[in-house]
């Protein structure tokens, strides 16, 4: 507080003027959260004078270039003074404002050095084939090997699936069912009549449609590699090498955010390679599961949609 004052000595406040918004869990490389919003909103507002905001470091309020010139200009049109407290910039001059924007740059620069970093460590994984943990897909189990790093006797441990037979045939079931019915609501009647379930709990369609877009189950053969290589991903290791002995291990499928629904990412940034498990379906089965859940998925949404020009047609008639 008795910054925040000294920088404010022309116009000295008191503690119960400050109001407070704390964003904990969130990176400061994204501008959707939840009370920076808010804090912006209020600032909008204007139903409170509000002379300052006031940060402790530049990188907590924004690591982005673009996104922190339109929220400073923002509040500069509504005579709002920006405060980082510890890089006590004095933001009213020329001079202020550019090294404000330096530091917001070297701030980016910071973030995609890192995510690069991020992405070749995923990348040199990636050529292991190993798992690398999270939800266990069903048909396997996480289990951990010890082998040996280098010629020095070092040992490293690593994972991989293993297959559980029961759980196989059902994930094969389902495939298979798909491509004879077309129908996810089908395959879902049928696993309840039969009584199947996963830790007894029976199979949504959500979770039927999770398990046919997942490219672990399929093998890395031929018709694998030609269908990321036509979607631009990133493939290892060489196409010889994709004979259909194992599966497929696909990283940096999804956003990282855990404060948002899982979000898949374009194809062309998945990191695709050969695991170390027992594939359950054909390359070229996987493929037309896909081509099938995109038409279905297509068909569905024009349904949706002249069902509900009919009904807001009928509303205004009536």
């Amino acid at each position: 507080m008795e910054k925040i004052h000294r920088i404010t000595k022309d116009s000295p406040i008191s503690d119960d003027q400050i109001r407070i918004f704390k964003d904990e869990g969130f990176s400061g490389g994204n501008m959707e959260r939840p009370e920076f919003q808010k804090m912006m909103d209020l600032c909008h507002s204007k139903s409170e004078n509000i002379k300052a905001v006031v940060c402790y470091k530049l990188d907590r309020f924004s690591r982005s270039i673009s996104d922190f010139s339109a929220a400073f200009d923002e509040l500069n049109k509504m005579r709002i003074e920006f405060i980082s407290v510890s890089d006590d910039f004095d933001t009213t001059t020329a001079a202020g404002k550019a090294v404000i924007m330096l530091v917001t740059v070297f701030a980016e620069f910071e973030r995609n050095i890192l995510a690069e970093r991020i992405r070749d460590n995923k990348e040199g994984l990636a050529k292991t084939g190993r798992w690398l943990g999270g939800m266990t897909p069903i048909g396997y189990k996480s289990t951990r090997i010890t082998y040996q790093h280098d010629s020095f006797d070092r040992e490293r441990t690593m994972c991989y699936l293993e297959t559980i037979p029961r759980e196989k045939e059902i994930v094969q079931r389902i495939f298979h069912d798909y491509l004879k019915y077309h129908s996810l609501t089908k395959i879902e009647t049928s696993l309840r009549v039969s009584e199947i379930t996963k830790k007894n709990r029976y199979f949504s369609v959500t979770a039927i449609r999770s398990i046919l877009s997942n490219p672990v189950y399929m093998s890395a053969d031929e018709d694998a590699w030609n269908y990321f290589e036509q979607h631009d991903c990133p493939l290892y290791p060489d196409k010889a090498m994709y004979t259909g002995q194992h599966g497929i291990m696909a990283y940096n499928k999804t956003e990282q955010d855990s404060h948002k629904c899982t979000k898949l990412k374009n194809l062309s940034d998945w990191i695709v390679a050969i695991g170390k498990h027992e594939p359950f379906v054909s390359g070229k089965d996987w493929v037309s599961v896909q081509t099938l859940l995109q038409q279905n998925a297509s068909k569905t949404y024009r349904s949706s949609k002249s069902s509900r020009g009919l009904l807001s047609g009928l509303i205004v008639c009536g």
